[in-house]
Parts: C-alpha cells; sequence; structure tokens
C-alpha cells in the first residue's frame, strides 16, 4: 500500500492539470478526468464499481494505476475512457 501512495504522489506532483478538449492518457489522474468530463463516469462505474467514488485514491491515481488494481488491461480502460470523451466533445 505504502508503494501505491509513493506513486500516487509522484503522478500528481508529474501530472499538469488534466483540461477540457484533451483526451485522456495513461497517466491522466482520475480526479481531474472527473472532474473535466463527468461523461466518463460510467466507464469507472462499470468495471471498477460504484465503491470507487468514496475511495480517497481516485483523486490522486491514474488511469494505469486503477486499472492495474483491478486486474484490467488499462489501454482497453483508456480506450473506452477516450470514447466517452470523443463523445463528449461532440456536443
Amino acid at each position: 500500500m505504502e508503494q501505491a501512495q509513493a506513486e500516487a504522489e509522484v503522478a500528481v506532483a508529474g501530472n499538469p492539470k488534466f483540461k477540457h478538449g484533451e483526451m485522456a492518457k495513461l497517466t491522466t489522474l482520475i480526479g481531474d478526468l472527473l472532474e473535466v468530463y463527468p461523461e466518463t463516469k460510467p466507464v469507472f462505474e462499470t468495471h471498477y464499481g460504484a465503491a470507487c467514488f468514496t475511495c480517497p485514491g481516485h483523486q490522486t491515481e491514474t488511469v494505469e494505476q486503477t486499472a492495474a488494481m483491478h486486474n484490467l488491461p488499462s489501454e482497453m480502460i483508456l480506450g473506452e475512457i477516450n470514447e466517452k470523451i470523443e463523445a463528449a466533445l461532440k456536443n
């Protein structure tokens, strides 16, 4: 658990704030992503469950970290997130 916290702190320090118009990356922080694109929330609910949003880690963990914690392919999660973002940008 300490390693995950250390990785999260590095991710927060090394990640500039995510902005509207950008596509998500594996290093995108979940908290920033949900703030900018709330449309992506169903991706996390589907794969991680509703409890994901009660965990304080979602504010400081990256797409890649959360996928790994849930034993899911990070590229699959990223692809679904970016599909939601593309749809949001078209509206």
